[in-house]
């Protein structure tokens, strides 16, 4: 019997922000795919892999924390979602009047975080240049700051329609954005316009989310400017914002370390080693923020309970499919990249067993239940060890040394977390996640990793 197209779509929110997660990462990775093929020189994707780079740098920190600041405060000004299948009150109409005014000052917010980054870029263009080892032509900087004023505030589209609980919309939005991002990118390549080309249609693109969040605020927007909600909203996304820049900046003084200790062909084989499996990366995230709002408007009880189902789930197929690429990375590498990034397989491996501290969510109840200041604790401790261990480690076992000091200061940070939860909050791990499953699949991928290591590096390495 056929499967009706209808039942493969996301029927909750939850599911509906993966969904949109994952066509995001689609849609830029197919983007990858068909500027090389289109006829760009490798210089030329370089130069718009920069473009899309310093707008990240100057905003995934604040960006993020904006966004996850906002889900508990506009999931508890909003009625909790009605289940009674009778009643003839419209559960989204209810929560739009609740969320309106945040989300129009929310998006006041995010414009000016926009201008200012756009302004520290224009000034301190150089200066990243050098930190950050890219080159940006000075008529493109322009451009950037073009594309962040779009892009950043219409992020608010996708979160919209998970506080309002509309998840046919959000899909329908992710494959008609994303759709349209593929085609006005690509077209313009094709048809000879070149790098330009391609950032233009970023733009575009962006353009296109913005009218999109326009049509949302005019409709269901409350236009008051709330100077209380502004504090409070700062308050809150403050310490996350700085969280996600010191956990986020350790990526960056790994390279550094990198690149003090060794030649530009092991940092290359550092680079091409030390990245997460990208699944795992963006579900789990879309996880974390599509259930604040539930343990936010539903209560702590039957919101955990539903982030511990969840990431059991996740856990269910994720452990495996890492425990399968942590035994086949050292045929796969040489395979894909040639003999010589064999050893980047063995930074990739240890970067894969950050999947266990990826799968626990204090952080997330900690940001529902607006506990935000310990998050920024954790992520300046967790930097501390990063570097500390680095430059021991490094010394020890090399480039491998430095992506052992991540995992762990990626474990101390998640513990932490864990710990504070458990001792100030009163709320034990085991009311959010399966602790046993969660750590028998941990050991199940440690012992997988030893034998790697063990068993097949040398059989492959000769």
């Amino acid at each position: 019997m056929p499967i009706h197209w209808r039942k493969i779509l996301p029927n909750d929110t939850l599911s509906g922000l993966q969904f949109f997660q994952l066509f995001r990462y689609g849609s830029v990775f197919l983007i990858s795919i068909i500027l090389p093929r289109a006829g760009l020189l490798p210089s030329q994707v370089g130069l718009f892999e920069a473009f899309l780079f310093f707008a990240g740098v100057v905003s995934y920190f604040w960006v993020t924390g904006l966004i996850q600041a906002l889900l508990p405060i506009a999931a508890g000004s909003s009625p909790p979602e009605d289940r009674d299948a009778k009643r003839v009150t419209c559960d989204t109409n209810a929560v739009t009047r609740h969320s309106s005014l945040e989300f129009f000052n929310s998006f006041l917010l995010l414009l000016v975080f926009s201008i200012f980054s756009s302004l520290v870029l224009l000034m301190a263009s150089p200066v990243l240049e050098k930190l950050l080892g890219q080159e940006l032509p000075r008529e493109l900087i322009w451009l950037v700051v073009l594309y962040l004023v779009l892009f950043a505030p219409s992020t608010l589209v996708e979160y919209w329609y998970v506080i309002t609980n509309q998840t046919k919309r959000l899909v329908r939005y992710g494959v008609v954005a994303f759709t349209l991002q593929i085609l006005i990118v690509g077209i313009p390549v094709i048809l000879g316009f070149g790098v330009h080309g391609a950032i233009w249609g970023m733009i575009a693109a962006g353009g296109f989310r913005m009218i999109w969040l326009a049509t949302i605020l005019v409709r269901n927007g409350d236009f008051s400017i709330s100077f209380s909600f502004w504090k409070k909203y700062l308050d809150l996304g403050t310490p996350i914002i700085l969280s996600v820049l010191l956990s986020g900046s350790a990526q960056y003084v790994n390279g550094f370390i990198v690149s003090a200790n060794f030649d530009p062909a092991v940092f290359a084989i550092f680079r091409y080693g030390a990245r997460e499996l990208p699944l795992v990366a963006l579900l789990a995230h879309a996880l974390s923020n599509a259930i604040v709002p539930s343990i936010t408007r539903d209560g702590p009880a039957a919101g955990l309970k539903q982030l511990r189902d969840r990431s059991s789930r996740m856990a269910s197929w994720m452990f495996p499919l890492t425990i399968g690429l942590v035994l086949v990375a050292y045929f796969l590498f040489p395979a894909v990249y040639g003999q010589n990034f064999l050893e980047s397989a063995g930074v990739f491996n240890l970067f894969l067993l950050l999947i266990t501290s990826r799968l626990l969510f204090p952080q997330t109840v900690l940001i529902a239940l607006k506990k935000t200041r310990i998050l920024m604790i954790a992520s300046l401790l967790e930097l501390i060890l990063n570097i500390g261990l680095s430059l021991m480690l490094v010394q020890i076992w090399g480039i491998r040394g430095v992506a052992l000091a991540t995992v762990i200061a990626y474990y101390f940070e998640r513990a932490f977390l864990m710990t504070y939860t458990r001792v100030v909050m009163g709320i034990p791990a085991g009311q959010y996640m399966e602790v046993r499953k969660h750590f028998s699949w941990s050991a199940i991928l440690l012992v997988a990793y030893l034998f790697a290591e063990l068993v097949i590096y040398p059989l492959v390495r000769g």
